[in-house]
């Protein structure tokens, strides 16, 4: 815990996933309950958030259960149980669902409508088309029905909902599968509003960063123009005017207008930027 603070962790994530509601037939190695509470413990002596992935619902609860910050994805293996909604709220913990990959793993590529979307295509290069119209292989028969009714009870139930993709993996690519995830946090019951603060002042209180998240004097200047109101269509988030990074304006190029260079940079930041 101390080498990984060292090196510039802002957070401690810890892995509770065997791999079983993918259809493997042999279970991976993952953590036990006293290893995975006591890395919790330790991060928290620490002052650092420690979040969970997970995949099924019993891992979860458990990490719940022994006081975890949050939780990254949504399982799938199961429908929610009433349990495990009021546990989150009672624990006041945060998930962040990351339904674009989710969908992806049940056979899905998520991302492909975003591909033939006009407001978007232009800037998105020929292996950002081809990973959002990927998938992983469904092999555990999954669905979308557990992930869809857990982000709407635990939204309904008042738990904090974060906007995530977990790029670059299969339906995804950096910075465009936000706007899919936003359309899919609308589709299971946010308000465009709701979508909207998932991906911007939810995350900032989430994970403590004081200095963004909104609009307001005294905080970084990263600002999105966009033309319409996603108030009303969370979609209209694609119809970018321009966009400002700590105050500078960032010129969008086309990808058919993109230097080798250019590409290369652009290549180099997305990877810097990949998170939840």
């Amino acid at each position: 815990m101390d080498d990984r603070i060292a090196e510039g962790s802002d957070f401690i994530k810890i892995v509770l996933e065997d791999g079983s509601p993918y259809g493997f037939k042999t279970p991976f190695p993952t953590l036990d309950r006293a290893t995975f509470a006591a890395l919790v413990d330790a991060a928290h002596r620490r002052h650092t958030l420690a979040v969970a992935h997970i995949s099924e619902q019993s891992y979860a609860m458990l990490a719940i259960e022994e006081n975890v910050d949050g939780l990254v994805h949504i399982f799938t293996d199961v429908m929610p149980s009433p349990e495990f909604i009021e546990l989150a709220a009672a624990r006041k913990v945060f998930v962040v669902p990351t339904l674009t990959v989710t969908e992806s793993s049940t056979g899905v590529g998520s991302g492909e409508s975003l591909t033939y979307d006009p407001r978007l295509a232009p800037y998105l290069t020929p292996e950002e088309i081809a990973n959002l119209r990927d998938h992983f292989p469904n092999f555990g028969h999954l669905t979308m029905d557990g992930a869809r009714a857990a982000v709407a009870g635990l939204h309904a139930a008042g738990v904090p909902i974060l906007a995530g993709s977990d790029t670059p993996n299969p339906g995804t690519a950096w910075g465009v599968s936000m706007h899919r995830e936003m359309e899919m946090l609308v589709d299971v019951g946010l308000s465009p509003m709701d979508a909207l603060r998932a991906a911007t002042s939810v995350p900032a209180d989430a994970f403590r960063l004081k200095d963004r998240g909104r609009i307001k004097k005294g905080l970084r200047a990263d600002l999105v123009l966009v033309n319409g109101d996603p108030e009303i269509d969370i979609t209209t988030t694609r119809d970018i005017l321009r966009v400002w990074k700590l105050g500078n304006e960032v010129i969008r190029t086309p990808v058919s207008g993109m230097t080798s260079v250019a590409m290369q940079k652009r290549f180099e930041l997305g990877r810097a930027g990949d998170s939840h």
